[in-house]
């Protein structure tokens, strides 16, 4: 985050950027992992994918064909909209040693206070379920319905810490889920064709909605982990390696 004149690029830049950069590495299709503020600005991503008219109205961003699924760890745009991740990084006094580091390397750094001080508005990159579900959902020119009407869709998966210092991990994991009572993993199948029930927080397939492949949502859930600690040893990064495998297979 070095000091420019855009700190941080509109959302059409950074969409068209990273289309360019597969392009020239010749890669047609892949994972997007995002961790931290790279999930941020992957929302960002794909909001602009869902939404541009590049180069028509009629057609999809390019960007969009060549991502197959998406995984978000400690991830900063869902729930955005609520205090606890302006607060915690920028405005809380640290007391313990993980929020006096936070605080010295990253909160007070130049380049990052004026990035999330001048340039960072969370509408821009705010992820409701409702987006993530139509991220899954989309149609693209990879998307053709086969024999029998099955459709491929993007499978979703999201990490939280469950002590996270910056991201409320715990009402991240009962707003995607619904449920009260948290588990290493959960799953919901086809997650892209729930809909929100009138019960508070309770999700439900949505019996409508034509039988699709994919659009699965695996929710990885570490109790008493802090921010990025999930990377420290083998056995806290297996769950996740083993989710993108899984995604990677599918590529």
């Amino acid at each position: 985050m070095h000091i420019t004149a855009n700190p941080v690029p509109p959302a059409p830049l950074i969409a068209s950027a990273v289309n360019n950069i597969l392009v020239n590495l010749g890669i047609t299709r892949v994972v997007l992992v995002a961790h931290s503020y790279g999930t941020f600005v992957t929302s960002i991503i794909l909001h602009d994918s869902c939404t541009s008219h590049f180069p028509s109205p009629s057609m999809p961003h390019p960007l969009l064909a060549k991502i197959a699924h998406v995984m978000l760890i400690d991830p900063i745009p869902i729930l955005l909209h609520l205090p606890p991740v302006a607060y915690n990084f920028l405005h809380r006094a640290p007391s313990s040693a993980a929020e006096w580091q936070l605080w010295y390397f990253a909160s007070t750094d130049p380049d990052i206070a004026r990035t999330l001080g001048r340039a960072f508005f969370w509408t821009e990159g705010v992820a409701w379920k409702e987006d993530i579900r139509r991220w899954m959902r989309i149609e693209d020119p990879r998307n053709e319905v086969p024999v029998g009407g099955d459709r491929r869709r993007r499978n979703f998966a999201v990490v939280l810490a469950g002590a996270d210092q910056i991201v409320p991990a715990e009402s991240v994991r009962r707003y995607l889920t619904g449920d009260a009572e948290p588990c290493t993993r959960w799953v919901g199948e086809r997650w892209a064709d729930w809909v929100d029930s009138e019960s508070a927080g309770e999700v439900v397939a949505d019996s409508a909605t034509p039988i699709a492949s994919g659009g699965n949502l695996e929710v990885l859930f570490y109790p008493g982990l802090d921010h990025a600690t999930v990377f420290d040893t083998p056995e806290r990064r297996r769950p996740m390696l083993e989710a993108l495998s899984r995604f990677m297979e599918d590529v």
